[in-house]
């Protein structure tokens, strides 16, 4: 039996060339996109092969690394949302904006405002992401208590009937 160390999406992707997840081999095609960097700060060591970076609208998907780094390629010039997807954190959104002058692609993040009322926050590049909250899929279930059977609207419902019957 032969034993290898495992890989990583993000370690696998940087050695491809020319595969179907549409990394490409020409300098044309370096020289006419954008990159999209940054990292993303995985609170959880064993958790960073499970969060994904991606820019909507658009197919731009990329997997962290060991150490929560991304680059997201052949970005075309244009205005995206960057999204973190991971099970047990929740990241902000990120807008970000490609622009293209004199050959050069630049790049511009901001916090990207759910309502009108907040402030736009712009970030460094490349983008350094935390989490903002933890994701609680399930609630907690409440132990029984005879209020809680006395404030059944069905109980007091069978209680007035049989007040009434009587």
């Amino acid at each position: 039996f032969f034993f290898f160390k495992q890989k990583t999406a993000y370690e696998i992707l940087s050695g491809l060339v020319g595969s179907e997840m549409c990394i490409r081999d020409s300098i044309s095609s370096v020289l006419s996109s954008a990159i999209v960097q940054g990292t993303v700060s995985v609170k959880d060591s064993r958790n960073y092969n499970e969060v994904i970076v991606s820019l909507t609208p658009g197919k731009h998907t990329a997997f962290i690394d060991s150490k929560g780094h991304f680059d997201i390629m052949d970005v075309d010039e244009g205005t995206y949302i960057l999204e973190v997807f991971d099970n047990k954190h929740y990241y902000e959104p990120v807008l970000v904006e490609v622009n293209k002058k004199d050959e050069s692609f630049y790049v511009n993040a901001t916090l990207y405002k759910l309502k009108p009322a907040e402030k736009t926050r712009r970030l460094k590049y490349p983008m350094s992401l935390s989490s903002s909250s933890n994701i609680q899929f399930f609630e907690a279930e409440q132990p029984f208590t005879i209020m809680s059977l006395l404030s059944n609207p069905m109980v007091s419902m069978v209680g007035l009937l049989s007040l009434i019957h009587i």
